[in-house]
């Protein structure tokens, strides 16, 4: 009996200590984390159950690859692998709180490295480790039904795919990812089905390929000239602006349109990866979504400036494509001021 009050009052010196809420700490400590749970408690969780999850699994699996030696280091992986899969599962159903929860989501992440790693390792094949990425990772998600677990494992298994079609000397590898990827993210977006929450697996198909595109302008791997990322995101986002001006009202339609003119020309005379941007804010201004807009800001400054350090001008050059995009957003400023008294008139 004199356990649980000392408990508690080490428990209330800590968060005396760190400033903490007493009473959302030991909330965290007996449910699972929602969105009325302070941030610090959310990622403190968070950290502690992968940093567990991860030491555990090194030392188990360390300890069978002694065991069983490395040449059947692949199959013991994998079979580790659908072990820790079977225990994350039945982990998350049996509850837990917070802690329980998010070890629970870095087991299954892990348990699908595991077994994609094993199998294709197995095999010699990155396409095959990325087939099992996926279906272990539609297994896993239907199974767990977690939103966080959801992104990141699908995103895990849409990250193998560039290095699967580069391996193979695919050309077109990042347009052809992006042509897969984009269509069902921007449904799933913007019709998200009614039943299932697949906005994780929306993320990860928007996102997953730009960030592969980036890395690949940064390591220089691909194709030289590659046109298709360019036209399936300027597609997209014509898409997009579609949506956007179908649904604004009349006189605001005007708007839309110079908004969309200017970034359709403004991604189709720098890079793909600047359209793709400019899709990431357009769809967070539909959508509403404040994170959307903070990657795409991120994302567009990115793209930007590795535009312009790539650029094979002289100094003078480069600062003459300087001035011509200040002039063109000069041009957007003045449309936008033209236009957007009236319709606040119009509003008023």
């Amino acid at each position: 009996m004199a356990d649980g009050p000392m408990a508690d009052d080490t428990l209330d010196r800590l968060c005396r200590r760190f400033a903490l809420d007493a009473e959302a700490v030991r909330a965290a400590v007996a449910t699972a984390a929602g969105p009325d749970t302070p941030w610090y408690l959310r990622a403190a969780t968070g950290f502690g159950a992968w940093l567990t999850s991860g030491a555990m699994i090194l030392a188990v699996g360390f300890a069978l690859a002694q065991a069983f030696g490395d040449d059947r280091l692949p199959t013991t992986a994998a079979g580790f692998g659908v072990i820790l899969a079977v225990g994350a599962v039945v982990l998350h159903r049996a509850g837990g709180g917070a802690f329980a929860g998010q070890f629970a989501v870095a087991t299954a992440l892990a348990a699908q490295v595991l077994i994609a790693g094993g199998v294709g390792g197995e095999v010699e094949s990155v396409a095959v480790a990325a087939a099992v990425a996926g279906g272990v990772a539609a297994v896993l998600g239907a199974a767990l039904r977690d939103p966080e677990h959801q992104f990141l494992a699908a995103g895990f298994a849409v990250g193998i795919v560039p290095w699967a079609l580069l391996e193979n000397e695919v050309p077109h590898a990042d347009g052809l990812l992006i042509l897969a990827t984009l269509p069902p993210a921007v449904a799933l977006l913007v019709r998200p089905p009614a039943r299932v929450d697949l906005r994780g697996l929306a993320l990860a198909l928007l996102l997953v390929p730009l960030a592969s595109l980036a890395v690949s302008g940064l390591l220089e791997v691909g194709d030289e000239v590659d046109r298709l990322p360019s036209a399936v995101y300027a597609v997209g986002l014509l898409a997009v602006l579609g949506l956007l001006w179908r649904g604004a009202a009349p006189d605001r339609r005007p708007l839309v349109l110079v908004g969309g003119a200017v970034s359709v020309v403004l991604g189709a005379v720098t890079a793909a990866g600047v359209l793709g941007s400019l899709l990431l804010l357009t769809l967070a201004y539909l959508l509403g979504s404040r994170m959307l807009a903070a990657l795409g800001a991120v994302a567009h400054v990115w793209f930007v400036w590795r535009f312009y350090y790539d650029l094979e001008l002289t100094l003078l050059e480069k600062s003459g494509t300087l001035a011509a995009a200040g002039l063109l957003l000069l041009a957007l400023w003045w449309a936008w001021s033209r236009i957007a008294p009236k319709v606040e008139a119009a509003d008023g």
